[in-house]
C-alpha cells in the first residue's frame, strides 16, 4: 500500500506543475519580508536583495547574491494538494575576485553589479533565502565604481547568538548526603565583649510617665503666674485711672 501511494505521488510530480501559477509582489519567510524589484521601486526601504548558499564553479562553496524578480507559487496535479513557492532571482556573478571579493581590512563581501551569472538557474526555494541589501561606495574611484558592499539584515523576532545567554543545567549526579550527624549540644557560647544588664521596663515606663506629668505641672504653674501678673497689671491701671478722675473733679 505504501509503495503504491509513493509511486502515484512520484508520477504526479513527474507530470510537472500546472500551467497556471500564482504570483505575489511580496512574501514573508524565515523572518524576512521580501519585495520584488518592481514593487520596491520608489520606496525608502530595500527588501529585494537575496542571498542563497550554494556551490560555484569547481564545487567550491560560495554564496549567491541577487535581486528578487518574482514570487511564484506552483501547484502539481492530483491529490493530496501539492504546492510550493519559488523565488525567481537575477543572480550576480559569484566567481571569486572577478564577481565577488572580500574587503581585506573590514571583511565585507563585495559584488560587481555589472556582471551576471552566466547559467540560467533563477529559481530557489523560499526556505533557503536570506535577505541582504547592497550599498554603493560614497566616493567613486576606478577600483570601486562597479562594486557594491553586501550588508546582511537580521531577521525579525530573532536575536543574534552573541547576545544570548548560555542555558544553566542542573547536575544530574547529586552529592552523597547519607552521612547523618547526631545533634551536638554546644554550651558556653558567650561574647566577652558585652556585659549583661537587666532592664526593668515597667519601672522605666512609670518613671517616664512621672517625668512627663511633672513637666505638665510646671507648664501649668507658669501659665497661672503669667495670668496673675496680667491681672495685677490691669488692677493698677484701673487705680491710676480713678485717681486721675478724682483730681479732675477737685480742679473743677
Amino acid at each position: 500500500m505504501y509503495d503504491t501511494e509513493r509511486h502515484r505521488y512520484l508520477c504526479q510530480l513527474a507530470l510537472g506543475p500546472l500551467r497556471l501559477a500564482n504570483t505575489w509582489p511580496m512574501y514573508t519567510v524565515n523572518g524576512y519580508k521580501f519585495h520584488t524589484e518592481a514593487w520596491n521601486e520608489d520606496k525608502k526601504t530595500y527588501n529585494c536583495g537575496v542571498c542563497a548558499k550554494g556551490a560555484g564553479e569547481g564545487g567550491v562553496e560560495n554564496d549567491f547574491y541577487g535581486i528578487l524578480k518574482d514570487v511564484v507559487e506552483i501547484e502539481y496535479p492530483g491529490e493530496p494538494i501539492k504546492k510550493c513557492v519559488l523565488f525567481s532571482c537575477h543572480w550576480f556573478d559569484n566567481t571569486p575576485n572577478s564577481g565577488t571579493r572580500v574587503h581585506k581590512d573590514f571583511g565585507i563581501v563585495e559584488i560587481r553589479h555589472t556582471r551576471r551569472y552566466r547559467k540560467y538557474d533563477p529559481f530557489i526555494f523560499t526556505d533557503f533565502a536570506t535577505q541582504v541589501y547592497y550599498v554603493p561606495y560614497p566616493v567613486r574611484r576606478r577600483d570601486n565604481q562597479d562594486w557594491w558592499a553586501v550588508i546582511k539584515t537580521t531577521p525579525r523576532s530573532r536575536v543574534d547568538s552573541k547576545y544570548t545567554l548560555q542555558r544553566a543545567y542542573q547536575e544530574e549526579i547529586m552529592s552523597d548526603a547519607t552521612t547523618i550527624l547526631d545533634d551536638v549540644q554546644i554550651d558556653n557560647l558567650e561574647d566577652d565583649g558585652y556585659e549583661e544588664v537587666d532592664i526593668n521596663v515597667t519601672l522605666m515606663t512609670h518613671q517616664n510617665e512621672e517625668d512627663e506629668e511633672g513637666e505638665a505641672d510646671e507648664e501649668e504653674e507658669e501659665e497661672e503666674e503669667e495670668f496673675a501678673d496680667e491681672d495685677d497689671t490691669e488692677v493698677e491701671d484701673d487705680v491710676e485711672l480713678e485717681g486721675d478722675e478724682d483730681d479732675e473733679d477737685d480742679d473743677e
